[in-house]
């Protein structure tokens, strides 16, 4: 997962690299700020970009160590196709064990702890 900011919005993007298309490889939320709506969608199709890439259009990721080139589509009409250029340096690999433990923690009750 990874979530981002700036004063006029705030993104989760939450895709896996397991396969090259899937039905469930992810989603999408952008939330508009202050008041505005939720976007959500879902992943397309996740590419990684190799390091020797030379299309143009990716060239802004070539200072990462490992990039993506992520495709969504949006629930709403007219269902827009949005390219997400995703460039990490560092990260945490998971699996759905994981998630389940952090789902869990999350859900509980920190007075219940007292």
């Amino acid at each position: 997962m990874i979530e981002t900011s700036t004063p006029s919005f705030s993104a989760t993007l939450r895709f896996s690299t397991g396969g090259a298309q899937s039905d469930d490889l992810g989603y999408y939320e952008i939330h508009h700020l202050p008041r505005g709506g939720v976007e959500t969608g879902k992943i397309l199709n996740v590419t990684e970009v190799p390091a020797n890439e030379t299309d143009s259009r990716v060239s802004m990721l070539a200072p990462f160590a490992t990039r993506y080139w992520v495709r969504t589509v949006g629930h709403e009409r007219p269902n827009p196709v949005q390219i997400w250029l995703v460039g990490l340096d560092d990260f945490r690999t998971v699996d759905d064990a994981d998630i389940a433990d952090d789902e869990a923690i999350s859900l509980q009750d920190p007075e219940a702890e007292k």
